[in-house]
């Protein structure tokens, strides 16, 4: 990995998910930027949610962070929130209070989301940060970021995979790439060994086939997989 200079890029994300690692929570999200290609932007972030502001919460097992916020629910009563290291500390808080009989307001929001609801991002973001180069992508973590008008260059792998109706045996594998470029591929289960168009590869069997066409796959690293 080589450390880079600072850089402003605008990214669409793509994807985004959430993982504790070693007592803290992490977030990920993978988009596609014009200028870098595929992008990971990692953020280390602490889960919330809110209870009323009124709630005995003293017996709770799990580390927290209360802070006052003002924010109230639809009841017209003030809450505050409870910030947690991890997703899993929040998840056992939130079991705890409901065995308490006392109620959480967004417990159950998926901490990736929230993250980008809360700074109004839908998909297009801009990111200035330092980035690193991994293998095939760039990585920025804990850039800044804010929300752009951004339309990117995709590549879409549309893939249709033919079977037996009476069986489980794998017949063939058929791509149309669109978008950054144009391609089409056929990977067909044959043991035929005859001249054929560039675009169609024959496969002795389904394992030979499979493994043909992730390598091939992988090589091209599309942005959206979708059906036929």
């Amino acid at each position: 990995m080589t450390r880079l200079k600072n850089k402003t890029i605008k990214v669409f994300i793509l994807t985004g998910e959430w993982q504790d690692i070693r007592g803290r929570n992490m977030l990920r999200f993978i988009g596609n930027s014009d200028d870098l290609g595929t992008v990971e932007i990692i953020f280390s972030n602490k889960p919330v949610f809110f209870v009323e502001d009124k709630s005995d919460i003293s017996n709770l097992t799990v580390p927290y962070n209360r802070k006052e916020v003002e924010l109230k629910n639809f009841d017209e009563n003030k809450v505050a929130a409870l910030y947690f290291n991890t997703q899993r500390d929040l998840r056992t808080a939130a079991d705890e209070l409901e065995k308490m009989g006392i109620r959480t307001f967004e417990s159950d929001v998926d901490p990736a989301r929230r993250f980008l609801m809360e700074r109004f991002i839908n998909a297009q973001v801009k990111v200035e940060g330092v980035y690193e180069q991994k293998e095939n992508r760039t990585s920025f973590t804990n850039p800044k970021i804010e929300p752009c008008e951004f339309t990117p260059k995709l590549l879409t792998a549309s893939i249709d995979i033919e079977t037996g109706a009476q069986n489980s045996k794998l017949y063939s594998i058929a791509i149309h790439l669109s978008g950054k470029e144009e391609e089409k591929k056929v990977f067909i289960v044959s043991e035929k060994k005859e001249k054929l168009p560039a675009h169609i590869v024959l496969c002795p069997d389904e394992k030979e086939l499979m493994l043909s066409f992730m390598k091939w796959l992988n090589e091209k690293d599309p942005d959206i997989i979708i059906g036929w």
